[in-house]
């Protein structure tokens, strides 16, 4: 893997959410007479003739009779499923349009980066089914609370993370998975090498760097490092390649 000379940067893996926006509604229902597929509902004021409501268990409904204390609505289900005392609520979505326009990154950062993090700061997303563009985001919200995450061992602790991104494209859709950066600090003259590039030997830390068709072992002072990178103070230079292996444990197996 080639060695480039950037900035020290704390990488979020995420995924893209669309901005929900807000619905108002007129109320909460509640079911006083329920049988032959039609509820009477005490409490939805403001119920539309013909809107769709929903119930309880995903059953749904369309209000037709509207009293002035009651609405009776005709059960396009189960009705056998519903009794009084359950809840209606008006205004049932049909379909979700996300916004576009409108687009964030949902992540998780490291315990031990959290403290490097804060509200305003920028960072460069990179959406991994976009990979010619990159976008300019912006740290929107930082969890008060870590989490734990179970799906490695030992389990690491992590703070929930939202990005804003500035820019929009029509390739983007909710769901797909994407990459931060948000520079914390820059150290000159630094490259940046992935972690697993760096092999402790005997109390050094070393890279194995291409020559010719052998791996050479070189020492490195490390200036700093996250999870997934470490900035080199000494040792390497720009556009070397380092194995991602331990070359020296290929060799004895075979």
């Amino acid at each position: 893997m080639a060695i480039r000379s950037d900035e020290i940067t704390s990488i979020i893996r995420g995924e893209l959410k669309g901005f929900e926006a807000g619905a108002d509604v007129a109320g909460v229902g509640t079911i006083v007479e329920v049988g032959d597929g039609i509820a009477q509902i005490y409490g939805l004021s403001g119920a539309l003739a013909s809107e769709l409501l929903e119930f309880p268990n995903g059953i749904m409904g369309m209000a037709f009779n509207l009293e002035e204390e009651t609405v009776g609505a005709l059960i396009l289900g189960d009705y056998t499923e519903l009794k009084e005392g359950d809840r209606v609520w008006p205004g049932a979505p049909l379909v979700e349009l996300p916004d576009l326009s409108a687009v964030r990154v949902a992540a998780r950062v490291d315990e031990a980066e959290r403290g490097q993090l804060s509200l305003g700061q920028t960072a460069v997303v990179r959406v991994d089914a976009v990979p010619d563009k990159e976008f300019t985001g912006t740290v929107s919200d930082i969890s008060a609370l870590a989490k734990i995450d179970f799906s490695t061992w030992p389990p690491p602790k992590n703070f929930d993370l939202a990005l804003r991104v500035a820019q929009s494209d029509p390739r983007l859709r909710p769901g797909m998975s994407a990459t931060a950066r948000v520079a914390i600090d820059r150290v000159p003259g630094a490259l940046l090498i992935p972690v697993a590039a760096s092999f402790q030997k005997g109390g050094r830390t070393v890279s194995y760097v291409l020559r010719g068709a052998r791996f050479e072992e070189r020492t490195i002072e490390i200036a700093r490092r996250n999870r997934e990178q470490i900035a080199v103070a000494r040792g390497l230079r720009a556009g070397e390649k380092v194995a991602l292996r331990d070359p020296t444990e290929e060799a004895s197996r075979r």
